[in-house]
């Protein structure tokens, strides 16, 4: 049995729920939180703590990637002009570049669903490169000019 409440010293307007087996009113939202099957005892699921993972290590990787090029513009702008080696601008090109290559990755070692849908589509591109038919592959064909 739901009933509508206000009592100002706990939260306000909302629902209350009467439990008959005990008697007591309990808020809509206590009754809740209480943990089903799949999550823990503060409510949070598996699945959303696999997601605050996947979404971390984005972030990190993203950081590594591009915290060093932001040092080294940052040093340029300061000096104005390229102040450091070639090796420095050649590392800034490759992690900026490796920025784009890493999120698929990361999903696909991460996910379970990403990873599965990777395996398909490397499957289906497999079976596609060996079923190519070359043409023009015998000797006949090789030696003769068009």
């Amino acid at each position: 049995m739901v009933i509508k409440t206000h009592n100002k010293a706990l939260s306000g307007w909302g629902a209350r729920r009467i439990d008959p087996k005990v008697g007591r009113v309990e808020h809509w939202a206590d009754h809740k939180a209480r943990p089903g099957p799949g999550t823990h005892a503060r409510g949070i699921s598996v699945q959303e703590i696999n997601i605050t993972r996947t979404l971390f290590s984005i972030v990190v990787a993203f950081l590594v990637c591009w915290t060093p090029a932001f040092v080294i513009d940052i040093i340029d702008v300061y000096q104005l002009r390229w102040s450091l080696g070639r090796r420095a601008y050649v590392s800034y090109t490759f992690l900026v570049a490796t920025s784009s290559t890493v999120n698929p990755i990361l999903y696909g070692i991460m996910n379970p669903a990403f990873r599965k849908e990777y395996l398909k589509c490397l499957v289906y591109l497999r079976i596609q490169n060996n079923s190519v038919v070359t043409t023009n592959t015998s000797p006949s064909n090789r030696d003769s000019k068009i």
